[in-house]
């Protein structure tokens, strides 16, 4: 006991203060929040680490169809098509000279068309970018009466989107095969399938009929369509026409609508010349923006002395795709986040932005439409 104290000294208790039991509860909400934060943080790497993965295999599979062919895969035209059933049948046609067979319907840069498509000048197809070329020419996931193979794998393809017919040729061993013009081969997929995080989308409107309204894909995790870029340059000389006086140099493209542009923009300089499609412009740290603050996207945000063309895009003329982690690509009309509700929600849900700005704010919407475009995966080759 202490000297004039009743309590043996053991019997004493001390308690917690107010004050501290919060700062005790203080100190692991703390813990806590920078535990999430890292979690979160590691689960985003890790996502976007599979999905410059699965860009990168799909650039090497590009890759590997040029070498074999000598020309970049198709660009199929499937620019807004919603859904299988819409009318007319699409992507396909059926090929004049042959009214049975049905080919996939593409940009053929050897056409005045293809040409001006291309080259972002043809309002019909400003973006410039297919969902299904991959699964065409890479992967071959069409009915074997299209592309010669039934099943993932294709017989030779030509410049103009088509499959060669098959064709009969006898083995060393004195056995009929099948094969495409150049010989007996057939081609597997150019894409491992077996590669995680991507899967192969097929879907056709009848099992029984010939899937003329075919839709493949190749999608990445979160279930959305890998996309396959092309464009091409103007056809003149870059140092006498446009080098020597960029600001003279003008031409039109419809591909800057998600940037507050609306329709059609006459652009200046290498921009006008090289005419790669905006969202992969944007992917090599040089957004297009207001530069002057006037509230609208016009020529002058373009011109030669206020905007520096990537030395990188120069040489380049197709790209790979992913949306990311956030699972946004950011081309849409600004305009749809004030009309759509299904598609506001999704932009205020996965970029933790207010609904009702985006409903109401027309700079805001920009302003998120740029976010979602910086976790884009983009990889590109020519």
């Amino acid at each position: 006991m202490c000297a004039g104290c009743s309590i043996p000294r053991t019997c004493r208790r001390r308690g917690f203060t107010l004050v501290e039991l919060l700062a005790t509860i203080g100190v692991i909400f703390l813990i806590m929040g920078l535990a999430i934060v890292a979690y979160s943080s590691a689960t985003r790497s890790a996502q976007s680490a599979a999905d410059r993965a699965a860009v990168n295999g799909v650039k090497l599979a590009v890759e590997q169809f040029q070498s074999e062919f000598g020309f970049l895969p198709p660009l199929v035209r499937d620019m807004g098509v919603e859904s299988v059933t819409d009318e007319p049948v699409f992507p396909f046609q059926r090929l004049p000279s042959d009214p049975i067979r049905y080919v996939p319907l593409v940009v053929s840069p050897g056409t005045d068309e293809g040409v001006a498509d291309l080259r972002g000048q043809d309002e019909d197809t400003p973006e410039r970018y297919s969902d299904y070329s991959i699964a065409f020419y890479l992967v071959g996931a069409l009915a074997a009466e299209i592309d010669g193979v039934d099943g993932p794998g294709f017989v030779e393809v030509r410049d103009d989107g088509t499959f060669a017919p098959t064709q009969l040729y006898v083995d060393a061993q004195g056995n009929e095969v099948e094969g495409s013009a150049r010989g007996p081969d057939r081609y597997a997929s150019f894409y491992d399938l077996s590669r995680g995080g991507v899967e192969l989308f097929v879907e056709s409107p009848s099992e029984t009929s010939l899937p003329v309204g075919v839709r493949a894909e190749l999608r990445d995790r979160a279930g959305l369509p890998i996309r396959y870029y092309r464009w091409l340059p103007d056809g003149v000389p870059f140092a006498t026409a446009v080098a020597s006086d960029p600001d003279a140099y003008t031409d039109d493209d419809f591909g800057y609508a998600a940037w507050g542009a609306g329709s059609s923009i006459s652009l200046s300089g290498p921009l006008a010349y090289y005419n790669v499609p905006a969202l992969v412009l944007d992917a090599f740290g040089s957004p297009i923006e207001d530069r002057d603050g006037n509230g609208t996207i016009e020529a002058a945000d373009y011109a030669d002395g206020a905007y520096t063309f990537p030395v990188d895009l120069r040489q380049a003329r197709y790209a790979v795709v992913a949306a990311g982690p956030n699972q946004l690509f950011g081309d849409e009309d600004p305009d749809l986040l004030s009309t759509d509700d299904t598609l506001r929600r999704r932009y205020a849900q996965r970029l933790q932005l207010s609904e009702s700005r985006l409903a109401s704010d027309a700079d805001y919407r920009l302003e998120a439409l740029a976010l979602a475009r910086e976790d884009n995966v983009v990889e590109v080759g020519s």
